[in-house]
């Protein structure tokens, strides 16, 4: 299950995803292109969005599970432009 915060509390409220989809985030497919297909996601039910590589991983990484720096988003596939995936998502 995926927590969510409930407004104004510090408790996680539960929410069992009912779809999922997974965009592999990179150099040439980035956070704006990902954006790009909200609506088409949305369309297709998909509630939930793992998104890999949101922290920075090793520059070149094609997976991006070689992160190498966790306190950082990934400037590789568009940095700061991750939070507009976060809010479009939302």
């Amino acid at each position: 299950m995926v927590g969510v915060l409930v407004p104004g509390t510090t408790l996680m409220r539960a929410i069992v995803p009912i779809a999922t989809y997974r965009p592999q985030l990179t150099a040439t497919f980035g956070f704006d292109a990902a954006v790009a297909i909200m609506p088409y996601l949305a369309a297709l039910g998909i509630s939930h969005l793992y998104a890999s590589s949101f922290m920075k991983a090793r520059k070149g990484s094609t997976h991006g599970y070689d992160v190498v720096d966790h306190t950082a988003i990934n400037p590789e596939p568009g940095g700061e432009a991750g939070e507009r995936l976060s809010q479009a998502f939302r």
